[in-house]
């Protein structure tokens, strides 16, 4: 028998940008880990640190037998 179990793709959305720069950030195995995802993102960046709505979170369904 197969088991699907949620998952949550991040994926920067280029809000503010062309929509060239989209990208696959991270893969969470729960949505609300969102926000420490996003701060341990942004302490690791040396640039201006990035906002909830720079992100779209995809539900999707991983299969297992």
């Amino acid at each position: 028998m197969e088991k699907a179990k949620s998952m949550y793709v991040v994926v920067y959305n280029d809000k503010y940008g062309d929509g060239s720069q989209r990208k696959i950030e991270a893969v969470l195995q729960n949505e609300k880990d969102f926000g420490a995802w996003l701060k341990e993102h942004n302490s690791m960046r040396d640039a201006e640190p990035e906002t909830k709505d720079e992100f779209d979170i995809i539900q999707v369904q991983q299969f297992t037998k």
